[in-house]
């Protein structure tokens, strides 16, 4: 059993996109420094589920932000709950396929050193280094 403390936190949802190509490799991204927690870290697209939203608008979502991929949701990979300073957690880990363009390996710093952040708009650039599969070019 948790502690007082731990019990009172409140529930977040969160989705993350497991999308492996033919060859078997998952597309991974890295966190940027603007990030607050796990910086550096690689992980699988995806973010916070909005209120009400439904889970595969969420992911299709987030992945769109942060990769510019278009997905289409084709189960549940599994389930995770852990805890976070302010908040507990329960990620949802679905399996996901790339949409019909074709997609390639690029350097995110190269992109954003040019073209403004598609999910914070155009006051904020992600950092160089950061790295996901870029639809198209």
């Amino acid at each position: 059993m948790g502690t007082a403390a731990s019990m009172n936190k409140p529930y977040k949802l969160a989705v993350k996109a497991i999308i492996c190509d033919s060859a078997g490799r998952c597309l991974l991204i890295r966190r940027s420094q603007a990030n607050q927690h796990f910086v550096g870290k690689w992980e699988w697209p995806g973010g916070k589920v909005d209120a009400g939203e439904d889970l595969s608008a969420a992911l299709t979502r987030e992945v769109r932000e942060e990769t510019a991929l278009e997905v289409e949701v084709t189960g549940l990979a599994g389930a995770v709950h852990y805890e976070m300073p302010k908040v507990h957690v329960i990620l949802l880990c679905l399996a996901a396929r790339a949409g019909p363009e074709r997609a390639r390996a690029v350097r995110l710093d190269r992109i954003h050193a040019r073209v403004p952040c598609r999910r914070h708009g155009a006051d904020r650039r992600h950092r160089p280094g950061n790295h996901c599969l870029q639809a198209g070019r």
